[in-house]
Parts: C-alpha cells; structure tokens; sequence
C-alpha cells in the first residue's frame, strides 16, 4: 500500500494512444452512447444513477486529497483545484445534490472541455504503475463524461442565453484572474501553468510567449463556451425530438 501510495514521481505510466489508452477511450465513449440509448429507461430507473456517479466523485475527491496532503506530495504549483477540469468536479457535485442550475450548468461547461481533452491527450500524475493515480485521473475523466452524458441525454438540461451570459462572463473573470495567479506564482515555480493558461501542454510545449498564450486561450475559450452553448441546445432538441416521436 505504501508503494501504491508513494508521493516521489519517477515516469509517465501511458504513451498516448498506445492499447491501454485506446481501451480506457472506449469505454468512456462506449459508457456515453449506452446512456445515450438508454435515456427513457434510466429517466424511469429507481436507482438514482446520477447522483450515484456523484458520489464517486466525491469520494475520489476526498482520497485524492487527502494522499496528497497526508504523502507529503502536495505542491504549490500543481495540486491546487485550479485546472477547469479540476473546478468542474466539484461543481457537478453540489450542482447535483443542491440542484442549482448555475452551478450545474458551468460544470458542464468545464467538464465537458476538461473531460474530452484529458481524455484524449492524457497527462498522468508521473507514476508508474502501479500507483493510485494511475486509476484516479480516468476514473475522474470517465465518470464526469458519463454524468455530463446523463445531464444532456436524460435530464435534457435547459441552457438558455442567460445562462450562457453567465458562463461566459464567469469563465472569463475566472481565466483572468488564473493567468494574473500563475504570473504571481512564477517567480517561485518557474512551471506553474494552471489551466495552461501560460503555454501548451508538456507533450505539446511552448508554442508563444507566455502573455501572447495567455490572450490566446481567454479569446479561445469565450468561442468554445459559445460553440458548447450551440452544442448542448442542438443535443438537448435532438434528444427531446427523438423522444416525441
């Protein structure tokens, strides 16, 4: 256990796309089209499957931390909730179990972004196997695709422009005070990047200069979350239009 639990890094435990990513990649898209043709059954289910994945959440969130914090790896730079996947855990959760749309909605926003792109090009924790992490980061990513998959499919969660406004202006807010965040912390980690709001993913590395990047990503995300709005309202008519029928 302590080996599983160790806190000193040593490699990246997946080459991307390599067997065992494209497997876990399947499974997360296979997870989404059963939810997806499965809707009228799992609106009519007893078990509330929703808040069940919820409480996974919860309880990765509750382990994750707590390794970090009692194993001594928790870091400044890099462990803060601050990466919009990161935030959208904990949003989905309260937006679920509180039922407040606002907070539900931008966690829909962020984990969708979140999910799909860590999903895709994996950065691990640089443990190699085995080690918790290796089986926390997907399970996190899966299960917040399932529930976003749930919220648009079954619940057919209503976005209108309002909410989009909203969205929009607090990820804006929220992308500007991460970069001024990262430049604060720079001087003392020189590889801070929250939200990769200073340059591109490691596996990508630095394309501009790190205030050149940041513009770049706030303009970028205000057309994602834009595009997203367009994304779940065409989801959400789909889904209701096939239901009618």
């Amino acid at each position: 256990m302590s080996h599983f639990f160790r806190s000193v890094e040593d490699v990246s435990p997946l080459k991307l796309f390599s067997p065992i990513h494209l497997i876990l990649l399947l499974i997360y898209i296979i997870g989404i089209v059963l939810i997806y043709k499965n809707n009228k059954k799992l609106k009519k289910s007893k078990y509330d499957i929703l808040k069940i994945m919820a409480i996974i959440l919860l309880i990765d969130q509750i382990v994750l931390y707590t390794w970090q914090i009692t194993s001594g790896y928790f870091r400044w730079d890099m462990s803060l909730p601050l990466y919009h996947s990161r935030i959208a855990v904990p949003m989905l959760i309260i937006g679920i179990f509180k039922n407040n749309k606002r907070i539900k909605i931008l966690g829909m926003y962020w984990g969708l972004l979140g999910s799909v792109i860590a999903m895709i090009m994996a950065e691990l924790y640089k443990f190699s196997f085995p080690h918790y992490t290796n089986f926390q980061f997907f399970i996190v990513h899966i299960i917040m695709g399932w529930i976003l998959a749930y919220l648009l499919f079954v619940d057919q969660v209503k976005i209108t422009k309002e909410d989009n406004i909203f969205a929009l202006k607090i990820t804006t807010i929220y992308n500007i005070a991460l970069v001024i965040f990262n430049f604060i912390l720079k001087p003392s980690y020189p590889n801070v990047n929250y939200g990769y709001m200073l340059k591109a993913p490691e596996f990508i590395g630095p394309l501009f200069k790190p205030i050149i990047h940041a513009i770049l990503m706030i303009i970028i995300f205000n057309i994602m979350m834009y595009l997203l709005y367009l994304f779940f309202n065409f989801i959400r008519k789909k889904t209701y239009n096939e239901k009618a029928n």
